[in-house]
């Protein structure tokens, strides 16, 4: 039947596309450039070392590399007073932990960081807001008011660390066929084809 094969040719073909946009935007991510950040010395923030600190920094460097200090135009002594202005909040152990899993947030413009820190444990808690913040550490960037701020998050902002948390460590490729498979079923749903029919 001409309508059958009409369905089954647009349907691989939107599943071709949805592949391809998939893989697209995975290989592009791979191209863009990071931000460049270079964190200006804050006030009553220290670039002296502890031992953890120093700790952070070593793991930074074996993950990153000093050519990306280069690139970055930071030095150590920045990423020391980006890891002391996190711990004033967070503590030396707790930002350790967030430092080893996404180094990148000793990169950060040394904000105020207490802010965000009050209105997540507004809605959580305190011990449970330092457990979030060590399973996705880049929630501290979030704004600590308005659209998409840590004053709205609910429940799922929790999950979804634990999902970030997981998968830290897959890959983006992985990921994206991960993607793929589980939104297999919207594509039967949407074109009425079964996959039994392939």
């Amino acid at each position: 039947d001409f309508r059958l094969y009409r369905k089954m040719a647009s349907s691989k073909i939107f599943a071709l596309i949805f592949l391809a946009v998939l893989c697209g935007a995975n290989a592009l991510s791979f191209f863009t450039p990071k931000r460049l950040v270079k964190p200006p010395t804050v006030k009553g923030v220290s670039s002296k070392r502890s031992g953890i600190c120093q700790e952070a920094i070593d793991s930074y460097l074996s993950k990153k590399g000093t050519k990306s200090l280069e690139f970055r135009k930071l030095t150590e002594d920045d990423l020391a007073v980006s890891f002391n202005n996190i711990a004033s909040v967070y503590g030396e152990e707790d930002t350790l932990v967030m430092a080893k899993k996404v180094p990148s947030i000793l990169e950060y413009e040394s904000w105020d960081y207490k802010p965000t820190f009050e209105s997540f444990a507004g809605n959580f808690g305190e011990e449970e807001t330092k457990a979030l913040m060590k399973r996705n550490p880049l929630l501290l960037t979030t704004q600590a008011t308005g659209y998409g701020g840590a004053d709205g998050a609910g429940k799922e902002t929790i999950y979804m660390s634990y999902v970030v948390d997981s998968t830290r460590n897959v890959g983006g490729l992985l990921l994206a066929t991960i993607a793929f498979l589980l939104s297999i079923p919207a594509i039967e749903g949407a074109t009425g084809i079964s996959r039994e029919q392939f």
